[in-house]
């Protein structure tokens, strides 16, 4: 995966999956998905389960399902348990936990504020809360998580008295939208009723302060990653401004004909060195303009510079990339009208 898009192309390809399965059966399937999980169920006894995962393979080759069947007229699907009251035919559902699950959550004794591991509490009892459809299982689902909290060392008290406020219903009144939120560093406990006490003497009661913690150990002591540096005669940094650069990211920069003293104002998100050699050999605006005087453009003909480095957010790189071209004389410009004018 590793790119931002993959979740929803995936779910706009297995849409089109969905529609595969449907439009096979004549019987009508209750087919519900997440991501590639679907949870799929039918009223008639016509539909074997073995036809309707070769139908599902079949549709394409490069994607091979399994099926997994009830027990006991129940079936999980992700975090839910789905049981079939077989007297009515309805779905019950309760909060289900993998037998794989570690079993783990923040340590109590670990070093986080409290009011975090209030928050964890709370929102893991709406998700089982929200997970089942009647009292005998919203019990059932209450009681996995009071004994995982239990297993990873809270008090008793305190996770039968938080459980107790997580079900109870907020209902958001005008004051809540007023409140004014602060991010302030976890130091221990200690700071933090003093800090907590420093607000309250205030007299303000519409701050809320939400404790945050530092880097971890592991980041604090890892060791210092070895600089890259570009390799020994490099082409691209010969004719720059300044030596071992190519490697640099999120800049501005400029290139200057070594023929005409023409200029090329430019942005990239990528190593400035990948970005000069495109413009040397592919056909891009540098490359068109030394074409006008020599048949092979190379490095030799042309120097460049980084102007701004640092430039991380893209909407800011480019404004300062068109004030910059703004800022250069015309006649010696090669990006011709483009960022001459600015809407900001």
């Amino acid at each position: 995966m590793g790119n931002n898009l993959a979740p929803t192309m995936a779910i706009i390809y297995m849409n089109k999956l969905d529609e595969g399965i449907l439009t096979t059966f004549d019987e009508p399937l209750y087919l519900k998905r997440y991501i590639d999980d679907m949870f799929v169920a039918w009223s008639t006894n016509d539909i074997d389960p073995t036809r309707l995962l070769k139908i599902a393979n079949e549709l394409n080759k490069s994607i091979e399902f399994t099926i997994e069947l009830p027990k006991n007229n129940q079936l999980p699907f992700l975090d839910t348990m789905v049981t079939l009251n077989p007297d009515d035919g309805k779905f019950n559902t309760s909060l289900y936990i993998k037998p794989i699950h570690s079993q783990c959550v923040t340590p109590w004794d670990s070093h986080n504020p409290i009011s975090q591991k209030r928050g964890l509490l709370i929102g893991e009892t709406k998700r089982a809360i929200s997970r089942s459809t009647n009292s005998s299982s919203r019990t059932k689902s209450l009681r996995l998580i009071k004994q995982l909290f239990r297993r990873n060392g809270y008090p008793k008290s305190f996770v039968q008295n938080n459980m107790e406020k997580a079900t109870k219903t907020h209902h958001p009144t005008e004051n809540d939208e007023k409140v004014i939120h602060l991010k302030v560093p976890f130091i221990n406990e200690e700071y933090k009723r003093r800090t907590q006490a420093v607000i309250h003497r205030t007299g303000i009661d519409n701050i809320k302060i939400h404790y945050i913690n530092g880097r971890r150990s592991a980041r604090i002591f890892a060791p210092p990653k070895e600089r890259q540096e570009c390799p020994p005669n490099c082409i691209t940094c010969s004719n720059a401004e300044k030596e071992n650069c190519c490697l640099l990211k999120h800049c501005v920069y400029q290139i200057t004909c070594m023929h005409c003293n023409a200029v090329y104002i430019g942005e990239t998100g990528r190593t400035i060195g990948s970005r000069i050699k495109e413009h040397v050999n592919t056909q891009q605006t540098v490359h068109v303009h030394m074409t006008k005087h020599t048949s092979e453009p190379s490095f030799n003909d042309l120097k460049w510079k980084i102007i701004h480095t640092n430039l991380h957010n893209v909407r800011e790189r480019r404004i300062i990339e068109a004030i910059e071209i703004k800022n250069t004389s015309s006649d010696t410009l090669m990006n011709g009208c483009v960022g001459r004018y600015l809407n900001i």
